[in-house]
């Protein structure tokens, strides 16, 4: 089976979410909207779910592995849902001006959610189409939890690997180019696995892409004016319109995957029926 080591990064990504959100969530004893809890859940049930399936064809329990494969099925909905659901908290902080870092940070908050979920489509749908390819079929499952590391791990920078931070703009830009930093570390993550696995690594070749305008987006979205505009009028939608649709998109996602003619790729591995 491919990538034997790969636990080892999604324990550490599990460990970071933890770690980068203890304060603001998980130890916090302030009132927390369900928007949050729903993104928590679902991140943290995706995760969970990634090392499952790690454990369970690595150690040759096929069965299981593909009983446990069709909860990520009803999961992702739930998934691109909570995204959904954060994205909607920036867009009302900026649109009610709840303060001067949401009215600065909020439309590249949105606009890099936004990517971050189209990349979870492309990455999840293509993993579902190349389900037989057990290559592509685990890269393209495994560059999922990528993009889920950069938002915690931009929590733990500031205190612990301070170094790192090198464009020194004032608050609170500041706080978007240390989001953006790591997604550039993610996505030099993503490109170092490529190269060392090449012809099967087109899926950390793409999220490492992704992660690249998502991070410009982060960093300078809200400079740019159509960007502001743009993210004011999604704020003017009703939230049940937004969160039913993102949550409609990871059904046909879902939908189109599983349906898609089901091609093997350049490898010629096949996963056991």
């Amino acid at each position: 089976m491919p990538y034997p080591k790969a636990i080892i990064w999604l324990g550490l990504t599990l460990l970071t979410i933890i770690w980068g959100f203890w304060q603001s969530y998980f130890a916090t004893q302030k009132p927390i909207p369900a928007a949050f809890h729903v993104h928590a859940v679902s991140a943290l049930l995706w995760v969970g779910l990634l090392m499952f399936q790690h454990w369970s064809i690595h150690g040759k329990r096929r069965a299981i592995h593909r009983a446990a494969g069709q909860l990520s099925l009803g999961l992702f909905p739930f998934l691109l849902a909570g995204f959904a659901m954060i994205v909607n908290v920036s867009a009302k902080g900026y649109a009610t001006g709840e303060s001067e870092f949401m009215q600065v940070a909020g439309p590249s908050f949105g606009i890099s959610m936004v990517m971050a979920m189209a990349a979870y489509i492309v990455l999840f749908y293509s993993a579902l189409k190349y389900r037989r390819n057990v290559r592509l079929h685990a890269g393209y499952m495994l560059a999922t939890a990528i993009v889920l590391f950069e938002s915690p791990f931009s929590r733990v920078i500031p205190d612990y690997f301070p170094f790192l931070m090198f464009a020194n703009r004032p608050y609170p830009v500041g706080v978007l180019d240390t989001i953006a930093l790591a997604m550039l570390i993610s996505a030099l993550f993503s490109f170092v696995v490529y190269w060392r696995v090449k012809k099967d690594g087109f899926p950390f070749l793409l999220v490492g892409v992704l992660l690249v305008i998502e991070a410009f987006l982060m960093g300078f979205g809200t400079s740019i004016e159509p960007v502001r505009q743009l993210f004011a009028r999604y704020a003017e939608l009703p939230e049940w319109l937004t969160v039913s649709t993102a949550f409609a998109l990871g059904v046909a996602t879902v939908w189109a995957g599983w349906t898609a003619p089901n091609r093997q790729g350049p490898s010629t591995q096949i996963q056991p029926a």
